[in-house]
């Protein structure tokens, strides 16, 4: 049964509200919504596809948003991704379960009741398995015994419908905050190693890296997830894409690219070969 109310009143009307235009709004942000229910950010036209926009707060970050409610989860969807996040969704547990088993995600936003499975076991079955990457609930129950069972049965944080966009998105930086996901704004960085957004580029100290656009995004899917390993899949899969049809030997020759360019500057170690399974980025306890 559907863990959900009605569309209109999932927003609080000082965050997003509907008009008779077939519309949601945030003050003077909106979001269009056409025929199929299917929602816009402000400068996105109908026929593109969302996490193309990649803004400064976001960095480019991969979100996993599962709802059932359609409206809502196409909503929800296009926030995130105005502010600049990558983001994958589904409409049932089982298949956000397998979505979210990949390990490719910084964040999982999930409703609690919804067919196929509920979110409460898709984090149990997530954290049996080491899956620690942070999770948010929205959900319409209210209660303290409800929130505590989804506290204790792994998710992070739990925010209930209906709310304001702006708690969702800073509920959202906190939890990315709290997990090592944001430093200074626009930057990413560990040891003498930094990725300039603003830039689209890395640096080695004050040394820029001159990096292509996939070994960009390989430099910071590693510094997410720094002192983490990395499979091979996850990197594929986060990088090139789950339906690419290159080669996964592709990994392999971007890290070694990659590893060559940090070599000019002495930082080539920092990226660790883990034999039979990917890499981490990692370097000596004194690299701070």
């Amino acid at each position: 049964m559907s863990d959900h109310l009605p569309f209109s009143n999932l927003f609080q009307k000082n965050g997003w509200f509907t008009n008779k235009m077939g519309e949601y709004g945030h003050k003077h942000n909106w979001c269009s919504i056409d025929e199929k229910g299917n929602a816009f950010p402000p400068g996105v036209s109908r026929t593109q596809t969302g996490g193309g926009l990649e803004q400064e707060r976001g960095m480019g970050m991969r979100i996993l948003a599962v709802e059932d409610e359609r409206h809502l989860l196409q909503a929800i969807s296009a926030v995130f991704t105005e502010e600049g996040y990558q983001v994958d969704c589904a409409d049932r547990g089982d298949e956000g379960l397998l979505l979210a088993e990949r390990g490719i995600y910084d964040l999982l936003v999930l409703d609690i009741m919804m067919p196929g499975l509920d979110g409460l076991s898709i984090v149990r079955k997530l954290r049996s398995k080491g899956n620690l990457t942070p999770v948010l609930f929205l959900t319409a129950k209210d209660s303290v015994e409800a929130r505590v069972e989804g506290l204790d049965a792994g998710a992070d944080d739990y925010l209930v419908k209906p709310f304001a966009v702006e708690e969702l998105l800073a509920r959202t930086r906190a939890l990315l905050r709290r997990n090592g996901k944001f430093a200074k704004e626009g930057e990413l960085s560990y040891g003498p190693i930094c990725l300039k957004e603003y830039e689209h580029d890395g640096y080695v100290g004050p040394h820029p890296l001159r990096l292509t656009s996939k070994e960009y995004d390989l430099l910071k899917y590693f510094l997410y997830n720094r002192e983490q390993i990395l499979s091979r899949d996850q990197i594929f899969d986060r990088v090139w894409g789950i339906e690419s049809e290159v080669n996964y030997g592709i990994v392999d020759l971007y890290v070694h690219y990659l590893r060559k360019k940090l070599a000019d500057h002495g930082c080539d170690h920092y990226i660790r070969t883990i034999r039979n399974v990917g890499y981490i980025l990692k370097g000596n306890k004194d690299h701070v």
